[in-house]
């Protein structure tokens, strides 16, 4: 991150020329104020995500100064000074053992990075000998630098702009010093930035970008990384950070130019073809996000995101198999990757394989408990295992992870009614009503619940509701019209089955409820043509054989009817209520024997049910 010496605004006039004591080519030693202030803009780079490459050019940068064992000296003596802190610094501890990490395969600073991360481990750790901490109470070490030198401290342009912004006289000290005559303060920062070398200004523009973009400011992120392709076409990094910040905020297309950028600058970098592979497979482009997934994990095989990611991809494209094996892979590299074993249930599921689903999702649970979406995964596996009380269970767990899931809701409802519970189902589906008063599969399965409940004026209300949302769904009309027959307004419920088959002309249940109104409404000869439809469909409806029996007996086609009735007894051998029609109609033929057998028939099976 770039960083500025705050002695730029000191206000020390001991050289007030402005004119260097040293020739203009010696380069003067760094003081330990200098290596510390380098150090932490080192770190900061770190922390900001820089790469070996960019690590290695910062000290290349130093030229002489830049010397391993000079860094190593100074280390240690910087060593002696954080360790004596009373309280560690544990994100320095963090940040140096990062820079050990990146530089431990490049020699020429190899050691700086090892003697970093030793610090590092060191002010990790706690005092071993007696559990306490140990309070410092000497001296402060002493710099080789002039004690009575000014202490220097970085600053970053944002803060800077934000002192200058609260103090005018700063803003007139700064104009002086810089030669210029303004009173805006961002009249000052440009300057400053103009009058660095281009390869500095460059820099300066990528730490002003990452220093924007951690602070969660992407689009100003993005404007300071075009600044400095602008003046340095192959910063990769640049590039490479501008195609992620436009992937976070979804301009894909965008970000796959500004990737591409990135990777035909330095196309070994496995987190760029990564991100590559995110941003095409958020535009449907599956396969080319499989190839840039392979590009990554060619770089380097243990990338356990790319595996996860490659496996998403084949997923999305049915190859359920492949799918399995890569995430597979990627949670043999990292097994508490809760997105693999999540992507892993829903393969699974595809697959056929709900159990084995379950144990995935049950994974994902174990490394974050109060995952809700998880919770509703299973519990949607279970409930179409017939597991009732464990789905309502996994969707009780949702709602106390997310109570305004309307969703989870709905699928506690239709838990609860399989259980036979009607009253808190519909209870549960007026929860998610509140919840988004739009929500037509609440509307109907309200519905449903309450003409079970033989509430048929409510139910009637709730299925009009999800007809209003949703007017071409053949099963509220379906349901409108049973309801409606209930109710005895006959024309009505014909209107809604003749609906249904205007949506869905193969729907047998609305030819066969259909024929039962025509039945109804005394038009025998439609109610037949209407059974025969719904039996040219599903032949083995028992229900359809019985009314156009009845439907033919009105005709007086008794010969018909019996044969009739016939299909429905075999269907159903123990429809009474066939046998007793049967039998009054061979008794109607004066056929005594027979009609009395299947009187005899009808009245045991009826017996047997009392």
């Amino acid at each position: 991150m770039f960083k500025l010496w705050q002695r730029l605004f000191d206000r020390d006039d001991t050289n007030q020329s402005g004119e260097s004591t040293k020739s203009p080519g010696e380069s003067p030693p760094l003081t330990d104020a200098d290596y510390e202030f380098l150090f932490e803009q080192l770190l900061e780079g770190v922390a900001g995500g820089w790469q070996p490459d960019r690590i290695l050019q910062f000290f290349e940068k130093l030229s002489d100064r830049g010397k391993q064992e000079q860094w190593v000296e100074w280390l240690g003596r910087f060593r002696e000074k954080v360790l004596a802190s009373p309280v560690p610094d544990r994100q320095l501890a963090a940040r140096m053992m990062q820079l050990g990490d990146q530089t431990s395969a490049i020699h020429s600073i190899q050691e700086i990075g090892a003697t970093a991360y030793e610090i590092g481990m060191q002010l990790s750790r706690p005092n071993q000998d007696d559990g306490q901490i140990w309070e410092y109470d000497g001296p402060d070490a002493i710099s080789t630098a002039d004690s009575t030198a000014p202490e220097v401290k970085p600053i970053s342009l944002d803060e800077l702009l934000v002192l200058l912004q609260q103090d005018a006289n700063l803003v007139a000290q700064m104009a002086q010093q810089l030669g210029i005559e303004t009173t805006d303060p961002q009249v000052i920062i440009q300057t400053i930035i103009a009058r660095q070398p281009a390869t500095d200004e460059a820099t300066a523009w990528f730490d002003r970008g990452n220093q924007q973009y951690n602070a969660g400011d992407l689009a100003a992120a993005i404007a300071s990384w075009e600044k400095t392709c602008q003046i340095q076409p192959d910063y990769d990094e640049a590039w490479y950070n501008k195609g992620l910040a436009l992937l976070n905020l979804s301009r894909y297309d965008e970000a796959i130019a500004s990737l591409d950028r990135a990777l035909a600058i330095s196309d070994d970098k496995q987190e760029a073809w990564n991100n590559r592979g995110l941003a095409l497979m958020n535009l449907g482009s599956f396969d080319e996000a499989i190839a840039s997934y392979e590009k990554a994990i060619a770089i380097q095989p243990n990338f356990p995101d790319a595996w996860n990611n490659r496996g998403v991809a084949l997923a999305n494209l049915q190859r359920f198999s492949e799918a399995i094996v890569s995430l597979d892979k990627a949670i043999s590299l990292k097994p508490d990757l809760d997105a693999a074993w999540q992507m892993r249930g829903y393969v699974l599921s595809n697959l056929g394989r709900p159990e084995e689903a379950i144990a995935s999702w049950d994974k994902v649970l174990e490394i974050k408990p109060d995952d809700g979406k998880v919770w509703q995964l299973r519990g949607v596996a279970l409930f179409n295992l017939e597991r009732y009380d464990e789905a309502l269970t996994s969707f009780d767990r949702t709602i106390a992870c997310q109570p305004n899931d309307e969703e989870a809701w709905l699928n506690r409802g239709m838990a609860l009614f399989k259980l036979s519970r009607p009253l808190e189902a519909i209870a549960s589906w007026d929860k998610s009503l509140e919840i988004k008063p739009d929500y037509y599969l609440s509307w109907h399965n309200r519905g449903f619940a309450l003409y079970d409940l033989s509430r048929y004026d409510e139910a009637l209300s709730s299925f009009e509701r999800a007809l209003e949302l949703k007017p071409d769904n053949q099963n509220s009309w379906y349901n409108r019209g049973k309801t409606l027959f209930d109710l005895e307004r006959y024309d009505e419920a014909l209107a809604s089955f003749e609906r249904v088959l205007e949506l869905k002309p193969d729907f047998y249940l609305s030819w066969y409820s259909r024929g039962e109104v025509l039945f109804k409404l005394g038009r025998y000869s439609e109610a037949i043509e209407s059974f025969d439809k719904a039996l040219k469909l599903q032949s083995d409806l028992a229900e359809a054989w019985y009314v156009r029996g009845q439907a033919l007996e009105k005709l007086s086609r008794s010969e018909e009817a019996i044969a009739s009735l016939d299909k429905a007894i075999e269907i159903e051998p123990d429809y009474y209520e066939a046998w007793e029609v049967r039998g009054h109609l061979l008794q109607s033929l004066d056929r005594r024997s027979e009609a009395s057998a299947s009187l005899d028939c009808a009245r045991e099976i009826r017996l047997s049910r009392e």
